[in-house]
């Protein structure tokens, strides 16, 4: 059983937009801007941002972090999301989530200019991947795509499970594969039966934030299992996945931590790069079926 770690994949990725970002400064070109927007005191969404922009740092791309006070109102998180989509000089936007109640990321998303949305989360990006047109996509199921390429070189007809349905892995990565040409079950919380959808399948991928929900009976010799849940029990990092009940079963698996985690960020790199090409160079943006294999 092969250990699928996402930092070996995403270092090659992080090396490879440092080398074009490069270029870029080579040639006189403007410096590649990632505007990043956290609101409240939240101490995760701190180190999520701080980690962000020192791996921005890393490539080349610059970095403004503007933080809006606990207590700021939808007006004035709108307001930033305004400005920084109209300014010429940002490329991309995150707007570091969760937010405190009782804002509604839902509604203030929509103020991001789309061809900046680094996260892919507005409606206009998550309704180009629904059709399968060009647009920014979903980081984590981006990387998810990415691992998973290095497997099967072609999803047509591979049997897929995903277990989860959330905005941000779970429906858009069962998009990301359908448009791919694999055959998708998407799984929830509502679903009943689960592992005999999964002990049938060829790649699994579970966000359901649920620990340990995958056993050694759910999985099919040979499958690949990516893993995106990530818990905290008893002071330990779970997975979704009891990876230590799957030895020998299936062909490869991430670990938690240390598997779609590294993937993440170098696809958040990789959509900043793709918002700069598009916005400054005139470069067109992918289709779904292709954005996984354009950031490197």
């Amino acid at each position: 059983m092969k250990l699928i770690l996402g930092s070996t994949f995403a270092d090659k990725i992080v090396e490879s937009l440092k080398e074009r970002v490069t270029s870029y400064h080579q040639q006189g070109l403007t410096t590649p801007h990632l505007a990043a927007v956290r609101v409240g005191q939240n101490p995760s969404s701190e180190i999520y941002v701080r980690r962000k922009a020192r791996a921005c740092k890393y490539v080349g791309i610059a970095t403004s972090i503007h933080h809006l006070p606990e207590g700021a109102g939808a007006t004035d998180v709108r307001m930033l999301l305004e400005e920084l989509s109209a300014d010429t000089s940002v490329h991309g936007i995150l707007l570091q989530l969760p937010l405190p109640k009782p804002l509604k990321s839902t509604e203030l998303l929509e103020a991001l200019s789309p061809s900046k949305d680094v996260d892919g989360l507005t409606a206009l990006n998550q309704g180009n991947l629904a059709l399968e047109l060009a647009g920014l996509f979903p980081c984590t199921p981006l990387g998810c795509m990415h691992l998973a390429a290095h497997y099967f070189p072609s999803f047509a007809g591979i049997r897929t499970t995903v277990i989860g349905n959330s905005a941000l892995v779970g429906a858009p990565l069962s998009r990301m594969l359908l448009a791919a040409g694999a055959s998708v079950t998407t799984l929830h919380s509502q679903s009943k039966d689960l592992e005999s959808f999964t002990r049938t399948s060829e790649l699994v991928v579970v966000a359901a934030g649920h620990p340990h929900l995958v056993g050694r009976n759910w999985i099919k010799e040979g499958a690949v299992v990516i893993d995106v849940g990530i818990s905290r029990v008893n002071g330990k990092i779970l997975g979704d996945v009891d990876l230590a009940s799957l030895e020998g079963i299936p062909r490869a698996i991430t670990p938690v931590p240390g598997g779609v985690g590294p993937m993440t960020i170098a696809m958040l790199l990789s959509n900043c790069l793709a918002a700069y090409q598009h916005l400054e160079l005139g470069e067109p943006l992918s289709p779904p079926s292709k954005s996984y294999l354009s950031c490197h």
